[in-house]
């Protein structure tokens, strides 16, 4: 028989009223196995408390205990009760001193329930996925096993798991029929990406399989740009006693998710300061029309020649459903500021291309923009997935430097083991001493000195001189460097950044922006090589839309890489157009566009885009997934 000994029972009664008291116990084990129960421990029936006690109470009884599963039991209430107060610091260090193997096995299970909910107190969502496997089907009681269904919902959430969470909610719904979850179904659902729905997802839940067969159709249905009615009506008809039955039934009243985009408006500047760009755009969407044969009445504007009054006028004329523009910023503002004036808010859709100054919060209107802030979203993604934890970014001490810098921080974990800050210059002139800053050189080098100093001062040599062997070091905590500079900027930042790191450390790789990528005759390929950077797939994979660019080269001649990234701009705002106010509410729907992978995020376009590596005088596709060293370490 194993009884915990008083001094460790007295830590745990004296942490009940000031947790500092542990300092001086012994220290905690991690909690054992539940599974490491030997045979040859008796079988004692746990003693029943019939009101819950508090917490001291329980350790007071455990201390007093003679049998060693009762002991334990007790410790396992306190815990509970611990928890039950949000002192959760307390319980976790009661859970740890726990040794389950005298545990009874009805007390083995709430032993578990009480790890599951320290273990999501802490934030460590993996931990609580493994132990309510299955939990709930231990658990006797109904409150508890909500409890961990609810437990296991949140943590597979918080992993991008949405499948597994919206399972989870679903099992919720046998304990608890009074309670309707299918709201938080259809949220978590509506997050899948939609190359899992388009590649086929299987269930053996047969509530679960009809809600993936609502979302398989639905994307098969914005894919081929077809009505979303009949499709939900006819979900209705396979699925009638559903539990998702009035989620469907409020969608088909929901203009956004059924409504057919026909009459179009573009507004763009085809004349004046800003033609050149108007130009490509609506020749992108020319492009899409003739390529697709879209039954859609397509008007175009010229924003450069007509006042802002003007257009609302022919647009409220033309009872357009969706309006794709302005581009250019003043026309934009322009715009913004005269449906304020109005104080009425347009009966048409809008797909801006643009991004605008202050949020918008109409939930008909989405922003596309090529801009290099919203490419900072998807270089965040990308650099986490390939599993980098420690990221310097550099850029310039402009707007848009620090807007850049400020979107990556936005997007970049924000957890324990991860870290990102950003550094800027004024000038081109203070580079030098912000990469040494940055890299941590400069402490390095001020060491050095001061060894040298010593060194000269103690130490004498044959001839009166000391010679010191030395090599600056940079730091070494750095997985990778995000510049979001231009490429002159870029060309100047990568050779500083190449001399500044320790000669025999790891290398550290440069990412950057599509703003590095310029035509040939004008990029310093030296400069640049090594620098991994993004641009719209494109401009980076020949195979991509080939015969698109061979029309477009044909009638326009040789294309130059902006014009080429708006001519992909006005083909992609073309082919979501129809789809858009659908993809503002199911952030998961995807469209692989010239531009990139889009979907709609919090009204604004998300772009995923192609990468590629400067290699001397050519270009080398990035693969998908990177061994990042610091993982094997």
């Amino acid at each position: 028989m194993f009884i915990v000994p008083k001094k460790l029972l007295s830590c745990l009664f004296l942490f009940s009223s000031a947790a500092l008291v542990l300092a001086g116990c012994s220290s905690a084990p991690a909690p054992s196995d539940t599974s490491e129960r030997p045979e040859q421990i008796r079988t004692e029936p746990t003693e029943v408390q019939p009101d819950r006690l508090a917490a001291a109470e329980y350790l007071r009884r455990a201390q007093t205990e003679t049998s060693s599963s009762r002991q334990q039991a007790l410790l396992v209430q306190a815990a509970k009760a611990y928890l039950d107060d949000s002192q959760d610091q307390q319980a976790g260090v009661v859970l740890s001193f726990i040794q389950s193997r005298y545990l009874q096995p009805g007390d083995a299970v709430q032993y578990n329930l009480q790890r599951v909910r320290f273990a999501a107190y802490m934030g460590d969502w993996q931990r609580v996925v493994e132990l309510t496997d299955g939990l709930d089907q231990r658990l006797n009681q109904r409150e508890q096993r909500l409890q961990a269904l609810e437990l296991r919902h949140q943590a597979l959430a918080a992993q991008a798991d949405y499948i597994a969470a919206a399972a989870a909610l679903v099992n919720y719904g046998r304990y608890a029929p009074d309670q309707d979850r299918s709201e938080a179904v259809w949220h978590l659902l509506s997050q899948v990406p939609a190359e899992q729905w388009r590649a086929g997802v299987t269930h053996n839940d047969s509530v679960m399989r009809g809600w993936i067969q609502l979302f398989e159709r639905l994307t098969q249905a914005l894919d081929q740009s077809r009505p979303r009615g009949p499709v939900l009506q006819s979900w209705q008809r396979a699925f009638p006693q559903h539990p998702g039955g009035p989620i469907v039934e409020q969608l088909l009243t929901r203009p956004e998710i059924t409504a057919e985009i026909q009459r179009i408006a573009v507004l763009l500047p085809l004349t004046g300061q800003f033609a050149d760009a108007g130009k490509s755009v609506r020749n992108g969407i020319l492009a899409r029309l003739t390529d697709r044969e879209l039954p859609l009445h397509v008007y175009f504007y010229d924003t450069a020649q007509m006042s802002v009054e003007d257009l609302y006028d022919r647009l409220f004329a033309a009872e357009v459903d969706l309006v794709i523009g302005p581009l250019d910023r003043p026309t934009l503002e322009s715009f913004n500021q005269y449906a304020v004036q109005r104080n009425a808010t347009a009966p048409w859709a809008q797909l801006w291309l643009n991004n605008p100054d202050e949020k918008n919060t109409n939930d008909r209107h989405a922003f596309f923009a090529l801009d290099t802030v919203t490419e900072a979203t998807d270089a965040a993604n990308r650099l986490q997935q390939l599993g980098y934890q420690h990221i310097l970014v550099l850029g310039p001490d402009t707007n848009r430097g620090r807007s850049v810098a400020s979107r990556f921080g936005e997007q970049w974990p924000q957890q324990s083991g991860y870290s990102q800050r950003a550094q800027f210059y004024a000038a081109s002139t203070d580079i030098p001493d912000v990469v040494q800053q940055s890299l941590l050189v400069d402490r390095s080098q001020a060491r050095i000195d001061v060894i040298e100093r010593l060194v000269q001062q103690h130490v004498t040599a044959p001839r009166g001189t000391t010679e010191l062997h030395y090599e600056v070091r940079s730091r070494q905590d750095l997985d990778a460097i995000y510049v979001g500079g231009d490429a002159q900027q870029v060309r100047l930042l990568k050779p500083y950044i190449d001399v500044n790191l320790s000669a025999f450390g790891r290398r550290i790789p440069v990412y950057a922006s599509s703003s590095v990528h310029q035509e040939q005759l004008s990029r310093g390929e030296n400069d640049l090589d090594g620098v991994i950077f993004s641009d719209a797939p494109w401009l980076l994979q020949p195979d991509l839309a080939n015969e698109l660019r061979q029309q477009f080269e044909q009638q326009l001649g040789r294309l130059s890489l902006n014009q080429q990234r708006l001519l992909a701009m006005g083909y992609d705002a073309m082919a979501i157009a129809p789809k858009v106010l659908a993809m503002n509410h199911l952030p998961g729907y995807t469209h692989n566009g010239l531009t990139g992978q889009l979907r709609i995020i919090e009204q604004k376009v998300e772009r995923h885009l192609a990468w590629a590596k400067f290699e001397g005088h050519e270009l080398k596709l990035e693969r998908a997934s990177y061994d990042n060293p610091t993982n094997r370490h």
